[in-house]
């Protein structure tokens, strides 16, 4: 994506009031990109994760958190059927159930 673009998009959104925390994970994701550094994001999304949304609950790094949990439920749930040894779908199963609780 184009800077200006990214730059205007990062304006428009914070015009609508979207979560501070993925305004601001979309800006760690920006400068990771622009300098080719994706352990940098990562290691900034596991903080924000960890710090604000585990450790602090705080509500809009918590959205962040658990959209991530579900989104990999929904593609465990989406291959599980799939998997071809019952012990796949087993292990498969007791990641879903694990996210799940971790949702609680």
């Amino acid at each position: 994506m184009d800077i200006n673009q990214a730059k205007e998009d990062l304006i428009k959104k914070s015009n609508e009031g979207v979560n501070i925390y993925k305004l601001f994970l979309e800006a760690i994701a920006l400068i990771a990109e622009s300098t080719n550094d994706d352990f940098f994001a990562e290691q900034v999304k596991e903080n924000i994760k960890t710090i604000y949304g585990y450790a602090l609950k705080e509500e809009g790094a918590e959205e962040v958190r658990k959209e991530e949990i579900l989104e990999k439920i929904k593609k465990l749930e989406a291959v599980q059927d799939k998997a071809q040894e019952e012990s796949d779908r087993r292990r498969i199963l007791n990641s879903i159930l694990f996210l799940k609780q971790e949702l609680e």
